[in-house]
């Protein structure tokens, strides 16, 4: 039978000690739990937004083969992610002005990904407040968001206490193609990691966005972060905000995010994230007090 992903039920798809969840019921509440963990999110914590937080945390690739194409594993994942890049490298270029190398293995898989392309490399921000937004931005009122917070450099030192020859590629410096080339292409011990092309694209600047992607494609995200830690270990570093939505919670949300201008358009620079835009604005009413009561006016 093809395989499912499963929802976000602790002890299903994961452990129950591998994270922790927070309710949120109000904006208030959003806010004394960003001032009450700023100092420790501040610490190289990475954040993830969702519209559902029955999702569990699954990569486009992990999606495309269990959910849309029925595949009953990821067994075949490395080998597609190969001719997938292919594919890619072969095509994109009379569409770029200024195509990665073509050893810049991760500048193409950020590229793949940033156009919509399935692949393991897994969209999260360093900030808070981004995720928040990304999570909200087309919740249904009366649904249930998730962001979900990840102490990265803590599962960095799992990683790397697993793997010592990691720590000796990394004492020449991080997201070289030294390091690309080690995490891409291990099949034998599960894990995250984290990483960024040396050029950003727009988005992922806008979106102050980093990548973590699962070490073995061949195995599910959650799967690889369940083999760093024993049982209950995961719980400080890695936890799920679940947002019970309402109309006053979304629309204190968005109002307030519009004022640090976090918004569709900013995150998604272009005509299609101002467009995007304009949905949640009529959320907030007052941005439209100037405009001409008459169409005629607007001549």
């Amino acid at each position: 039978m093809p395989a499912t992903i499963p929802k976000c039920n602790k002890g299903e798809c994961c452990s129950k000690g591998l994270y922790q969840e927070i309710p949120i019921n109000t904006w208030d509440e959003l806010q004394a739990l960003y001032c009450r963990e700023r100092k420790d999110w501040s610490k190289r914590w990475v954040f993830r937004g969702q519209k559902s937080s029955t999702w569990c945390l699954t990569t486009t690739l992990e999606r495309t083969f269990l959910k849309r194409l029925g595949y009953p594993s990821l067994i075949e994942a490395r080998e597609w992610e190969n001719l997938l890049l292919r594919q890619f490298k072969r095509n994109a270029p009379r569409l770029l002005n200024q195509p990665p190398r073509n050893e810049d293995y991760m500048e193409w898989l950020a590229l793949m990904r940033h156009y919509g392309a399935p692949t393991r490399l897994f969209d999260w921000t360093y900030s808070f407040w981004v995720a928040l937004y990304l999570a909200i931005e087309s919740v249904e009122v009366t649904g249930t968001c998730a962001v979900w917070a990840l102490d990265i450099d803590w599962w960095k030192d799992c990683v790397k206490e697993r793997m010592p020859v990691l720590k000796e590629i990394l004492k020449k410096g991080s997201n070289t193609p030294k390091e690309f080339n080690f995490i891409l292409n291990r099949k034998d011990k599960p894990g995250i990691w984290p990483v960024n092309p040396f050029r950003l694209n727009e988005r992922l600047y806008a979106q102050q966005g980093i990548f973590v992607l699962p070490i073995d494609v061949t195995k599910p995200f959650m799967e690889n972060l369940r083999a760093l830690v024993r049982q209950n270990q995961g719980a400080d570093h890695l936890c799920k905000i679940v947002i019970t939505c309402d109309r006053d919670l979304l629309t204190s949300c968005l109002t307030e995010l519009h004022r640090m201008n976090i918004n569709s358009a900013t995150l998604f620079p272009g005509l299609d994230g101002l467009a995007r835009n304009l949905e949640n604005q009529i959320f907030m009413p007052q941005l439209f007090t100037d405009v001409p009561d008459k169409e005629s006016d607007l001549r």
